[in-house]
């Protein structure tokens, strides 16, 4: 079954069909955003601050998951 075309309408987007045909979605050809948080610092900060705590919880319940054998 082909996807409707409302190419017609002058409006590129994803519209519902019901008995009235209505707009939900208008996609756009470029945009522009601005950061609203310094994600990648937030999380080299973190990491920077956990990774070693996390490491050695890790290493320690590998050591004692070891079973030895004679």
């Amino acid at each position: 079954m082909a996807r409707p075309s409302f190419s017609n309408l002058g409006i590129c987007g994803a519209y519902l069909r019901a008995p009235l045909i209505k707009l939900l979605v208008v996609y756009e050809s470029s945009t522009q955003y601005q950061p609203r948080f310094d994600f990648y610092g937030i999380a080299e900060c973190i990491v920077r601050n956990n990774v070693g705590k996390e490491m050695d919880k890790a290493i320690t319940r590998a050591v004692k998951s070891v079973k030895l054998t004679d």
